[in-house]
């Protein structure tokens, strides 16, 4: 499926079934903000809350939701709540990169003793 999911209506009667499983990995605007110089058009977390994802799984069912870290974890959870689910557990992903070292070092507090990033999925 190749689809502005912002246009499209999610029903059984476009896929042609209801899911067990289904993983939300939006282009949300946290990601634009960590990430610059990455030009990637980003939602806002209220387009990503409008996926009707009520209206395409089945149940029981489980939805997945990379949601970042900061203000991603509450809003995730909003979405989470709008689409009839409820979070269960958080897998952190924590990412590491020695290349990126420097510009993550670059946008972090020079007097903090640990920095890390964690990017969060939340398992409903």
């Amino acid at each position: 499926l190749q689809a502005d999911l912002r246009e499209l209506k999610l029903s059984v009667a476009t896929f042609g079934t209801k899911f067990d499983v289904v993983l939300v990995d939006p282009p949300w605007e946290e990601y634009a903000r960590r990430a610059p110089g990455i030009d990637v058009p980003s939602w806002p977390w209220q387009d990503i809350m409008k996926l009707e994802i009520e209206a395409i799984v089945d149940v029981p069912s489980f939805v997945f939701l990379w949601c970042g870290s900061a203000e991603g974890l509450d809003a995730g959870r909003h979405c989470l709540k709008k689409w009839g689910f409820r979070r269960c557990e958080d897998i952190c992903w924590i990412k590491t990169n020695a290349q990126a070292a420097r510009k993550v070092a670059a946008r972090q507090d020079a007097h903090a003793v640990l920095q890390h990033t964690k990017v969060v999925t939340h398992a409903v």
